[in-house]
C-alpha cells in the first residue's frame, strides 16, 4: 500500500474523512444519465434544424463573397451550429463523469455523440418535426423571427434575377401579383411555356415562392422559374417544404 493510501486510511479511521453514502452516488448517476439523454435529444433536435436550414437553401443563389448573391457566411445557421457543438461537448463531458466513462477516449465519445445527433436529427427532419419547431420558435420568439427574416431577405435581389415573396393575386396563365419580403408589390409575368408547368398550375394565393427571372421595370418581373418554398416569417404553421422544380429554359 502506498504512502498516500495509508494516509487516507488513517484519516478515515480517525473520522477526518467520512465516505459518502451510497444513495448519493446512485442519485448522481441518475442525474448524469438524465442529463446525458436530454443533451443527446437536444443535440438531435438542433441537428434537425440545421438540416432544415441547409437543405432548404437556394444554394445556386449563394456565392462565396456575396458579389452575385447572398454570401454563404450570411445565410448559414451559425447559431444552431454553435448550439449543436455545445450540446455535443456537454454530452461528452457528462459521459466522462459517469461511472467508467473515463475509460473511453474523448474523440470516440465525440464521434458517437455526432452519429447519434445525426441519426436522431435525420428522423426528426424526415417526420417534419423540424418544421413544426421552427414555426413555433418564430411565433413564440419575435427576435428570432426578425433574425430569420433578415437572413431570408438576403436572397431578395431582383436586379440579379431573384425575387422571393408571397403571391397576393393570381392571374394565370399570364402571371400573378407578388409581395416581396420588403412588402413591395410586383407584377410577375410568366415566360412562354412556363404557364403550363404542373407546379405553376397549382399555385395558390398566399403561397410563398422564389421567382427566378428578369426584372423589366421598377415593379415588373418576368419569371423563368418558380420555386414553391416554406412560408417566411413563421406566418404559417403548415409546413410547405422548399422544392426545386424542373427548370424550364425559355427565350425572352
Amino acid at each position: 500500500m502506498s504512502e498516500i493510501s495509508k494516509n487516507i486510511m488513517e484519516q478515515i479511521k480517525d473520522g477526518a474523512i467520512k465516505p459518502r453514502p451510497r444513495w448519493q452516488f446512485v442519485l448522481m448517476n441518475v442525474f448524469l444519465i438524465v442529463t446525458l439523454v436530454l443533451a443527446i435529444v437536444a443535440g438531435g433536435v438542433v441537428m434537425s434544424l440545421v438540416f432544415l436550414k441547409l437543405f432548404n437553401l437556394d444554394w445556386d443563389l449563394v456565392s462565396l463573397g456575396g458579389e452575385k448573391g447572398p454570401s454563404i457566411f450570411g445565410v448559414l445557421p451559425f447559431i444552431w451550429i454553435l448550439l449543436l457543438i455545445l450540446m455535443l461537448l456537454l454530452s461528452v463531458w457528462v459521459f466522462e463523469q459517469m461511472e467508467g466513462g473515463y475509460r473511453y477516449r474523448p474523440v470516440w465519445l465525440m464521434v458517437g455523440a455526432i452519429l447519434l445527433s445525426v441519426l436522431l436529427g435525420g428522423v426528426v427532419y424526415v417526420v417534419k418535426g423540424a418544421d413544426f419547431i421552427e414555426d413555433a420558435l418564430r411565433l413564440a420568439i419575435p427576435p428570432y423571427q426578425e433574425m430569420e427574416k433578415a437572413r431570408e431577405i438576403l436572397f431578395l435581389n431582383p436586379e440579379r434575377g431573384a425575387l422571393p415573396g408571397k403571391i397576393v393575386q393570381l392571374a394565370l396563365p399570364q402571371g400573378f401579383e407578388l409581395e416581396d419580403l420588403r412588402d413591395d408589390v410586383w407584377n410577375v409575368t410568366l415566360a412562354p411555356g412556363l404557364a403550363g408547368a404542373p407546379l405553376v398550375r397549382g399555385l395558390k394565393e398566399g403561397q410563398m415562392v422564389m421567382v427566378i427571372g428578369v426584372k423589366t421595370d421598377d415593379d415588373q418581373f418576368v419569371a423563368q422559374e418558380v420555386r414553391v418554398r416554406k412560408a417566411f416569417g413563421g406566418k404559417s404553421m403548415k409546413p410547405v417544404l422548399l422544392k426545386h422544380v424542373r427548370k424550364i429554359e425559355v427565350e425572352l
